[in-house]
């Protein structure tokens, strides 16, 4: 009987209602998913009234969210929504911030069970914090943070997994605001919009610091943001992820400078580490120079999907751009789902024997596939060095998928492209949310690629 109730699931994903809604700055699509419920995703273009809508274009080519195919069924992309908020204050302190959320301690160790928790209201923070590795604790549901431009603002970690939070600039969709440190903790419905994010927080100097981001929950939308970070940016495992309109530096340290801080002897610097799904970059860029810079892995959990939508992988030491759904420990986990990368481009660099890396098999001796689709579309592949992106190493992924029974769509008619990356550059111009190397670094060091022969590109 459960054969035929998973028909029946497809056949309802296969019979989708689109019913179209006139919103404000958009159209908003809503699918009907199995047992009735609704998956709302904002159709652009993007206005001050709906910032998060994504274009029909880009919706278009996320291919596991309009239907079934080689991933198994539908899962459509959930958006966080915004709060809902009744009211309004200004603080100007760290005290009064934690006061006006609810809890009286800074340093999060008050555990507030929700007797006092704020909700519904909008907290503006007109003055920067006197100390910005401080952090302040969130409990309550629909919270409002506004923080203008030339403002620093602390820490945020949410306690009691809150939902409908957002921190963002004066106008929301706007690249306008100023900084935050680390954002960590378990909450749903988390929107992060047009704010600088520097991983600054009470736990510098441990594992758990120096990362921009370390989010579990599911639906948060990383939207007009620069980000900095002098390891991971983004460690975690959230489900039903957007990052848009977005540029990461990680793992801006060298190793010797970064192992003392983290207690570790070789700390890890991916530029995003996630191991839930869906996972959706959109207009969005990413550098790290140690590890692969995005590295989706399975916990053979349901939703395992991935979609890069003209988004920039810049590995600039090891050359390696990313993972897609591998467990890199036994290879029996999973595989996940899907990884779509269509658009953008990958720009590689290594002096120290780095290689190409796009691992879609797994485990010791690459057993297994790790992914059941892969589609890789209209990439600008740039190579220096020892990395060498060319459609030889396309079909290869191709063939070794094919013998471990996944489908790869990467063959010389899918527009990619191929070239030798001459000199650096980053398209961080690409979005309104600027280069990330502008930011301070919380320990006041300075910026410095790369580990003895794996030096980082030049002027990278």
């Amino acid at each position: 009987m459960a054969g035929i109730a998973e028909i029946v699931d497809v056949r309802k994903l296969q019979m989708l209602q689109f019913i179209r809604r006139r919103l404000s700055g958009g159209i908003a699509l809503v699918l009907t998913a199995p047992g009735g419920a609704l998956s709302q995703v904002p159709i652009g273009p993007p206005s001050p009234e709906n910032p998060y809508a994504l274009t029909a274009d880009v919706v278009a080519r996320i291919d596991w969210h309009n239907g079934p195919g080689a991933w198994g069924p539908q899962v459509p992309l959930d958006i966080a929504s915004p709060p809902t908020t009744t009211r309004s204050v200004t603080v100007s302190s760290l005290a009064d911030l934690q006061a006006a959320l609810g809890g009286p301690d800074s340093d999060c160790s008050y555990m507030n069970t929700g007797s006092d928790a704020a909700s519904g209201v909008q907290i503006t923070l007109d003055r920067s914090v006197a100390d910005p590795a401080s952090m302040v604790c969130v409990f309550g549901d629909n919270i409002d943070l506004i923080v203008p431009p030339g403002v620093v603002g602390p820490g945020i970690e949410f306690k009691d997994n809150p939902s409908n939070f957002r921190v963002r600039g004066p106008v929301p969709g706007s690249c306008s605001g100023g900084l935050v440190g680390q954002i960590r903790g378990g909450a749903d419905d988390v929107i992060v919009d047009s704010v600088d994010v520097n991983g600054n927080s009470m736990f510098n100097g441990s594992t758990e610091g120096h990362s921009s981001f370390r989010p579990g929950g599911t639906r948060w939308v990383v939207n007009c943001v620069a980000s900095l970070s002098e390891a991971y940016g983004w460690l975690g495992g959230a489900s039903h992820v957007l990052i848009k309109d977005s540029n990461f530096i990680c793992g801006v340290l060298t190793e010797a400078q970064l192992s003392p801080l983290l207690g570790h002897s070789s700390p890890g610097e991916w530029c995003i580490r996630n191991s839930l799904g869906p996972f959706v970059t959109v207009n969005s860029a990413f550098q790290n120079d140690k590890y692969v810079t995005v590295r989706t892995h399975s916990t053979s959990t349901a939703g395992e999907l991935a979609a890069f939508i003209d988004s920039w992988f810049l590995p600039v030491g090891e050359g390696r751009a990313h993972w897609a759904w591998p467990d890199a420990a036994t290879g029996e986990l999973g595989p996940g789902q899907s990884t779509i990368i269509d658009g953008g481009g990958i720009w590689a660099y290594s002096a120290c024997g780095g290689w190409p890396e796009i691992m879609a098999v797994d485990g010791p001796g690459n057993r297994d596939r790790a992914v059941d689709h892969l589609r890789i579309s209209n990439v600008d592949f740039r190579s220096a060095g020892s990395p060498v992106y060319d459609q030889a190493f396309l079909d290869r992924i191709a063939a070794d998928m094919a013998s471990r029974g996944g489908v790869a769509d990467v063959d010389s008619a899918n527009g990619n492209r191929f070239s030798n990356w001459a000199s650096y550059s980053a398209p961080w111009a690409v979005n309104g949310a600027g280069d990330p190397t502008t930011l301070p670094l919380p320990t006041g060091l300075s910026i410095s690629y790369g580990d003895g022969d794996c030096v980082g590109f030049p002027d990278a």
